[in-house]
């Protein structure tokens, strides 16, 4: 079937249109602001359509299996109001609900990969509308976008309503109205809408510098600790919460330098941008504070099952962080051309080297 190798095709466009793109920014042959809306509208429709028909995969494929089952039972059965706002995080099994009327579980996943994809695509066309197109392949060719689309869908659908309402900053009663419909689709984003929230009102950036640091050497020396203590929210809290206590032999668990690593390169380049190069944006400020807070939490859980799960709920800001100076004030930086095609390229690289690896 064609829908076994949608993922392959996505990844392998997305990459190579970024490195085509990219090198025309890097040559001085196509202009960093310019009218890409279309274009990044058209790659999105493009994003969509192979991340909906992706295979549900009966049999093996986990969690986009038992999406299609838990679709399913909307769609043969008349579930009651009352029972399905009883559910903890009840917007979702309203959408799925609301949606039952498509039938298949195939159409009900492209139109959920619109939704996921289109929550983004919004999202760079309102901070970077002279270069959507870059910011979005960015987005796109993040770690994990393509996963998040695919199989993590409830996670991923709730987290594309939070980056909506990041861009809201301003009136915070928007924010709030997309950070209420991502609670209630998975219970999660609360640690990314908390953290936005003390970044908003307690803006205290080099605080939040040291509370990473600590909070990785705390992890180091004292990690399954922290993993006993926030088990016990078990399912009260969030049902990924039995990450932290399953065992399983086949994930790599452990304090992984690694994830670390790829972790603190936001942080790294948005303290160089803000104290070395002395950028200074309100929204850049925010959302990078933001991410720092909430890949923090992830530190301390690191040791969980799946802690890659833990860690998306930052990651997902990855490629703001690491582009949005560069797109909103490109006459600041020197050799921004450069900057603009490394960081591109190195987003997307790394996401395909780990998709094929």
């Amino acid at each position: 079937m064609f829908s076994l190798y949608t993922l392959d095709i996505l990844f392998n466009v997305t990459f190579f249109v970024t490195l085509i793109y990219g090198w025309q920014i890097y040559s001085g042959s196509a202009a960093i602001r310019g009218n890409t809306k279309g274009f990044a509208f058209m790659f999105a429709v493009f994003a969509a359509l192979m991340l909906g028909l992706y295979d549900i995969g009966y049999g093996y494929s986990g969690d986009r299996e038992l999406y299609a089952y838990s679709f399913l039972q909307h769609v043969n059965s008349d579930k009651s109001w009352s029972e399905i706002l009883s559910n903890k995080e009840w917007a979702f099994y309203l959408y799925q609900n609301l949606t039952s009327f498509l039938g298949e579980p195939q159409y009900w996943f492209i139109l959920t990969a619109f939704i996921y994809v289109f929550n983004y695509y919004v999202v760079a066309k309102r901070i970077a509308p002279e270069s959507t197109l870059l910011l979005f392949l960015a987005i796109v060719g993040g770690f994990c976008f393509n996963s998040y689309g695919t199989n993590t869908i409830r996670a991923g659908l709730a987290l594309s309503f939070v980056v909506v309402g990041l861009t809201y900053y301003e009136n915070i009663w928007k924010s709030l109205v997309f950070f209420f419909i991502a609670y209630n689709i998975h219970h999660s984003t609360a640690i990314p809408i908390v953290a936005f929230l003390v970044a908003k009102y307690y803006n205290k950036p080099k605080l939040f510098y040291y509370f990473w640091f600590v909070c990785v050497v705390l992890s180091a020396v004292a990690g399954n600790l922290f993993t006993s203590l926030f088990s016990v929210w078990g399912d009260e809290f969030d049902s990924r919460t039995s990450y932290l206590t399953t065992t399983e032999t086949h994930y790599n668990v452990g304090f992984r330098i690694d994830f670390i690593l790829y972790s603190c390169v936001p942080i790294i380049i948005g303290y160089i941008y803000q104290n070395r190069l002395y950028y200074k944006n309100e929204f850049y400020s925010l959302i990078h504070n933001t991410y720092i807070i909430a890949n923090a939490f992830w530190v301390l859980v690191i040791r969980a099952n799946f802690s890659d799960r833990f860690a998306y709920l930052s990651w997902f800001m990855y490629a703001l962080v690491m582009m949005y100076p560069l797109l909103e004030s490109p006459d600041y930086f020197n050799n921004v051309r450069q900057k603009i095609f490394w960081t591109l390229f190195v987003i997307n690289l790394f996401t395909y080297f780990m998709y094929w690896r």
